[in-house]
C-alpha cells in the first residue's frame, strides 16, 4: 500500500473511532517517509486518542522541528502538555501556536485551560471569551468558562453559559452534569435531578452522573430509589 493510501486510511480510521488502526497506518507510513511533519503529527494525535500523550508529545515535537511555524502542530504540543498537566510549557507553545493565528478556537480554548490550572482566572476567562466570539457555539469554550466562572465564585453566570451550552446541544454530558450542579447549589434540586436522569441514560457508564442522581433522589426524599 502506498504512503498516500496508508495515510487516507490512517485519517478515515480517525473519524470512527478506531485509533488503533489508525496508528498502524501512520506508523507504516512513517517507516516509508521518516521525518514528515504531516505523517509524525497525524501519528501524534492518534497517540493522544490512545491516551498515550508523552509519545503523542514526542511525535508533535519531531513534527515542529521540521515544521516550527506550523499551527496545529504547535496546538498538538500545547494540548499534550495541558494533559500532562505541564501548564507553563503548554502557554509558551499555544502563544506561539496563537501568534500565527490569533483566531484559531481550539487553540485559545486550550490556552484558558492552561491558565486555568495556573489560577490566572481572569486570563483564562479573556480566551474563552474571544473563542466564544468567533464561535458563539463553540461548546467546549461555552463549558470552560462556565469552569472558570465557578472557580471565581460567579455561579449565575456559570450557570448562564451551561444555559447555552444545554441550549445548543440538549445532549452534551458534561454541560448536562455541570449544569446540575450549579442547580444544586442554588438548592434548586428538583430540576437538578430532571435534567441528569436523561443523561444518565444515554450515558450508562457515567458513574459519577448516577451518582449524582442518586444524591439528588436522596435529598428529595426518595430514599427507595436513592442508590443508583
Amino acid at each position: 500500500m502506498n504512503i498516500e493510501n496508508l495515510m487516507q486510511n490512517g485519517i478515515a480510521a480517525l473519524n470512527q473511532g478506531k485509533p488503533e488502526l489508525a496508528l498502524q497506518c501512520f506508523s507504516r507510513a512513517e517507516a516509508a517517509l521518516p521525518g514528515n511533519p504531516t505523517v509524525l503529527n497525524y501519528r501524534g494525535i492518534a497517540l493522544c486518542a490512545l491516551g498515550r500523550y508523552q509519545a503523542a508529545l514526542d511525535c508533535f515535537r519531531q513534527a515542529a522541528a521540521a515544521w516550527p511555524d506550523n499551527v496545529d502542530v504547535r496546538g498538538n504540543i500545547g494540548f499534550a502538555l495541558n494533559v500532562l498537566q505541564r501548564y507553563d510549557e503548554a502557554l509558551i507553545q499555544l502563544d506561539r501556536a496563537l501568534a500565527l493565528n490569533p483566531a484559531d478556537i481550539k487553540i485559545l480554548n486550550s490556552r484558558g485551560l492552561a491558565l486555568h490550572h495556573l489560577q490566572r482566572h481572569s486570563e483564562a476567562l479573556a480566551c474563552f471569551e474571544r473563542a466564544m466570539a468567533v464561535d458563539p457555539n463553540y461548546l467546549d469554550a461555552l463549558v470552560n468558562h462556565a469552569v472558570t466562572l465557578n472557580a471565581l465564585g460567579r455561579h449565575d453566570e456559570e450557570l448562564a453559559s451551561l444555559d447555552r451550552a444545554v441550549m445548543i446541544n440538549p445532549t452534551y454530558p458534561v454541560a448536562i452534569y455541570n449544569r446540575s450542579v450549579v442547580l444544586l447549589k442554588f438548592g434548586r434540586v428538583e430540576e437538578a435531578l430532571a435534567i441528569l436522569e436523561p443523561a444518565c441514560a444515554l450515558s450508562p457508564q457515567a458513574s459519577h452522573m448516577r451518582f449524582n442522581c442518586g444524591t439528588y433522589r436522596l435529598l428529595l426524599g426518595d430514599s427507595r430509589r436513592g442508590l443508583p
